[in-house]
């Protein structure tokens, strides 16, 4: 579990725009201590699954799906500053095909023409049929970002050893990044 959560940290590393507000998932605002956050999505009807105090993995429907929900926070003062949603992608290319696309488009409603869209397989000789095996081999890339004035949202595919095919649909709220980036370099 923290191997996996690992790796959606450093996913939201490379989710890097910053204005001033907050972000918002599920109508809560992406910011305060871990554990008043958590709090609210419990409210929304989400079932807290583990938090260490600086990390939180949570269950429950989201966008009609059954999704699992991380939760990140600064080191030192556990302000929130990432949410990422997790869409099991299925075993089938048009299942998560399909699942990506319909996020991408409900995502380029609310925010408008996406900052950057990767959709690319570095093998020129795969075709769809065999998209799913370059996800797993890391030759496929789907990823598209938006940015806002109050921070970025990110949808990408991925694949995990023992998790599988996913979607990932992550929140970095601005803010919330700032300090977390200067928790982290003050401790360097």
């Amino acid at each position: 579990m923290k191997r996996f959560l690992s790796i959606i940290a450093i996913a939201m590393l490379t989710v890097g725009a910053f204005a001033e507000g907050h972000m918002t998932f599920k109508g809560v605002e992406i910011n305060g201590n871990i554990r008043d956050f958590v709090n609210q999505l419990k409210a929304k009807g989400l079932t807290v699954v583990s938090n260490d105090g600086s990390t939180a993995m949570l269950s429950g429907t989201f966008t009609g799906k059954d999704v699992k929900v991380a939760v990140y926070s600064t080191p030192i003062s556990h302000t929130v500053h990432s949410v990422c949603v997790i869409y099991d992608g299925g075993d089938q290319w048009q299942i998560i095909k399909n699942q990506y696309t319909s996020l991408k488009e409900m995502l380029t409603q609310k925010y408008g023409e996406p900052t950057t869209v990767v959709e690319e397989t570095t093998n020129k000789y795969a075709t769809e049929d065999h998209y799913l095996h370059e996800l797993m081999m890391e030759r496929l890339t789907y990823a598209t970002s938006f940015t806002t004035d109050k921070g970025e949202v990110l949808l990408r595919m991925a694949y995990m050893n023992l998790l599988g095919n996913m979607v990932l649909l992550c929140y970095k709220d601005k803010e919330g990044s700032k300090i977390n980036d200067k928790e982290l370099i003050d401790e360097l």
